[in-house]
């Protein structure tokens, strides 16, 4: 299915959902015969429910998820580059390994989500919760942190060289082995951090909490 046709179906499919209160979301995909690990990408899908909803691997390319709630979905692995999950609701989602490189998450809510090993480059998390959630050995570079809450969440190992924390909270969060090169932590929280190991080297430190 492709072209108009195709973006059309998918299009009849969100009214479907919003129209009889459908939760799932996979069994409507499935009898307009879609695949969301292909048909997905460039769509509009704001502020559907896919609560719980089991988008593993799922091409969501450049989608648009804002305002979507996203909470205890499995996106491990998903490609979501690009996509747009402004203001959505991703806490205790799984998004270990998922790519969300140039992805713009400003002021999403991912309260206790898994992002272990995901791919945030150049991505947008300006103002965004993280509390609790688990970062270990993500990829942060160049990311637009500006803001965020990072209270208590686990980014040991993760790569935040060049990224922009300013007034960021981090307060209680596990720093250690995280590479903070060039990074902007200008009037950020660190009260309480653990930051063991820790590569600071040209990090900008002015103002911050330590």
């Amino acid at each position: 299915m492709t072209g108009e046709a195709f973006y059309q179906e998918v299009q009849d499919l969100i009214q479907r959902i919003t129209a009889v209160g459908e939760q799932d979301f996979l069994e409507l995909a499935r009898i307009a015969q879609l695949n969301p690990t292909e048909d997905f990408a460039g769509i509009d899908l704001r502020k559907v429910n896919l609560k719980r909803v089991s988008l593993r691997e799922a091409n969501l390319r450049a989608t648009n998820l804002s305002e979507a709630d996203l909470s205890e979905t499995d996106l491990s692995g998903a490609d979501l580059q690009g996509a747009d999950l402004s203001d959505a609701d991703l806490c205790g989602a799984d998004l270990s390994n998922a790519d969300l490189s140039k992805a713009d998450l400003s002021g999403a809510t991912l309260i206790g989500s898994n992002l272990m090993d995901s791919n945030l480059c150049n991505a947008a998390l300006r103002s965004a919760n993280l509390s609790s959630a688990d970062l270990k050995i993500a990829d942060l570079t160049d990311t637009n942190l500006n803001g965020a809450s990072f209270s208590k969440a686990d980014l040991r190992g993760a790569d935040l060289s060049g990224a922009d924390l300013k007034g960021a909270d981090l307060g209680g969060a596990n720093l250690s082995a995280a590479i903070f090169r060039g990074t902007d932590l200008g009037n950020a929280d660190l009260n309480g951090a653990d930051l063991k190991g820790a590569d600071l080297r040209v990090a900008d430190l002015s103002y911050a909490n330590l």
